[in-house]
């Protein structure tokens, strides 16, 4: 965290992310996310050019366009670090998690929740054994991982 409050802009290249909470931490410090516009939360989160920029997955280029834009102009820069700020804190807060976790809890007790059956996809790219490893026992996870990281 001192290392983010040490910064201005946050880069987040990731091909395959859920909401990652590393993203939520660096903006609530003050930086301007500068991320994959992946399927996933952050889109929910990120509002191009507002709070923070969205790139393709793989683009430098955009990356480098956009740090440059606010290298360039401290004013988008500083409303973009206070959007990407407020976001978190209005968002994602302790008291307004803690009252959505208190829905979502009141919701599956009066429902009488049943988890849904049926196959999980794999992310993107990601097939193969690597893809059923996830259902294995975490024992067995482990070593199936160790075993494909010394493949590399």
């Amino acid at each position: 965290m001192r290392l983010l409050a040490e910064s201005e802009v946050f880069v987040l290249p990731s091909g395959f992310e859920g909401l990652p909470v590393s993203l939520l931490e660096a903006m609530s410090t003050g930086c301007v996310p500068i991320v994959t516009a992946i399927r996933s939360g952050v889109p929910e989160v990120i509002r191009h050019g507002e709070n923070g920029f969205l790139v393709p997955v793989g683009g430098i280029r955009e990356f480098g366009d956009c740090i440059s834009t606010l290298a360039n102009d401290n004013s988008l820069l500083d409303r973009m670090r206070q959007n990407a700020h407020s976001t978190v804190r209005n968002r994602f807060g302790i008291d307004k998690m803690t009252s959505a976790y208190i829905d979502v809890f009141e919701r599956i007790i009066a429902n009488q929740y049943v988890r849904p059956r049926g196959n999980v996809l794999p992310p993107p790219g990601l097939d193969g054994i690597q893809s059923i490893i996830p259902s294995f026992p975490l024992p067995l996870r482990r070593l199936a991982w160790r075993f494909i990281a010394r493949g590399r």
